[in-house]
C-alpha cells in the first residue's frame, strides 16, 4: 500500500492520537478554550488547564476526568 493510499484509509482519530502527549490550555474556562480542551482530551492528551473563573475550570475538569481524561488544574 502506498503512502497516500495508508493516509487516504487511515481513520480521524488514528490521525491525531495524541496518546503520551501533554497540552497546556489557557484559557479554558472560554468557549474556545473548553471545546480544545475537550478535543484534545478526547484525542488521548494529558491536559493542563488554566482559566480565570474557578467554578468553571472545576467544573469541567471534572467533565473531563468522568471522560477518563488525565487532567490538571492551575
Amino acid at each position: 500500500m502506498s503512502e497516500v493510499q495508508e493516509v487516504a484509509t487511515t481513520t480521524p482519530a488514528a490521525m491525531f492520537d495524541l496518546s503520551g502527549r501533554s497540552a497546556l490550555i489557557t484559557g479554558a474556562t472560554g468557549a474556545f478554550g473548553s471545546a480544545a480542551a475537550r478535543a484534545l482530551s478526547a484525542a488521548g492528551a494529558r491536559v493542563t488547564l488554566a482559566g480565570g473563573n474557578a467554578e468553571a475550570l472545576d467544573q469541567l475538569g471534572g467533565e473531563l476526568r468522568d471522560a477518563d481524561a488525565e487532567v490538571e488544574l492551575v
